[in-house]
């Protein structure tokens, strides 16, 4: 959250951001700062705290001031990108969601919470974005590894 902070400082940033980051032998680095919308980070933020920071957004630009509440839940969540072709699942990044045809928002998508999908039913490729919650590290696991094999398995 200090180095968002920091960072936003620098730059002069007033908005929604997220920053990326890997850790290397302990020690966080920077990989990327986003400053846009459309971006993961209003679903993830949603999807974890019940928070709408659109809402918040649109709150901030009628009245000037942020909304005061505190946030809804505090949940876990994963977004994750597949694409799955003749040689099988791969988990890849949010550039191969613009690669394929329309997308269909479904709940309880191969055991997904919620998915944005351009599959067909018998058609390869196709891709998603796979969102799953849970109120546990232990649960959002159980339930990514269960959503995988129904992936791998082809069982919607």
């Amino acid at each position: 959250m200090k180095t968002a902070e920091t960072l936003a400082e620098l730059v002069g940033l007033n908005g929604i951001m997220d920053v990326e980051v890997i850790d290397h032998g302990g020690a966080l680095k920077v990989l990327e700062i986003d400053a846009r919308i459309p971006s993961q980070t209003p679903m993830a933020v949603y999807h974890c705290t019940g928070v709408n920071l659109l809402s918040e957004l649109a709150e901030l630009t009628v009245s000037g001031k942020f909304p005061d509440k505190a946030p809804a839940r505090k949940k876990y969540a994963a977004i994750e990108h597949y694409l799955i072709d003749e040689k099988g699942v791969h988990n890849k990044g949010e550039h191969i969601m613009g690669e394929g045809g329309p997308l269909r928002y479904s709940e309880n998508f191969f055991g997904a919470d919620e998915a944005l999908t351009d599959y067909e039913k018998g058609k390869l490729p196709w891709r998603g974005t796979f969102i799953n919650t849970g109120d546990t590290k232990e649960e959002l696991s159980e339930k990514r590894a269960a959503m995988q094999r129904r992936l791998c398995e082809g069982k919607e």
